[in-house]
C-alpha cells in the first residue's frame, strides 16, 4: 500500500512541476522506450537462430542491444 502512495505523489509532483502535457509525454516516452526494447529483444531471438543455421557464433543480447 505505501509503494502505491509513493506513486501517487510522484505523479502529483511531476504534474505539479511540469503540467499535465509534459507529464502525458513522459509516460508516452516510457511507454514507447519500453515497447521498443521488446521489438529489440524479440529479433535478436530471430538473429540468434538465422546465425545458429548458418553455423556462426550467435552475438550476445548486451552486444547486440548495445549495437546501434
Amino acid at each position: 500500500m505505501t509503494s502505491f502512495y509513493y506513486c501517487f505523489f510522484i505523479v502529483i509532483f511531476l504534474i505539479i512541476i511540469g503540467g499535465w502535457e509534459n507529464t502525458m509525454r513522459l509516460f508516452n516516452f516510457i511507454d514507447i522506450s519500453v515497447k521498443y526494447l521488446h521489438v529489440r529483444i524479440k529479433s535478436w531471438f530471430l538473429l540468434v537462430q538465422i546465425q545458429k543455421d548458418l553455423g556462426v557464433n550467435p552475438i550476445t543480447l548486451w552486444d547486440f542491444l548495445n549495437r546501434r
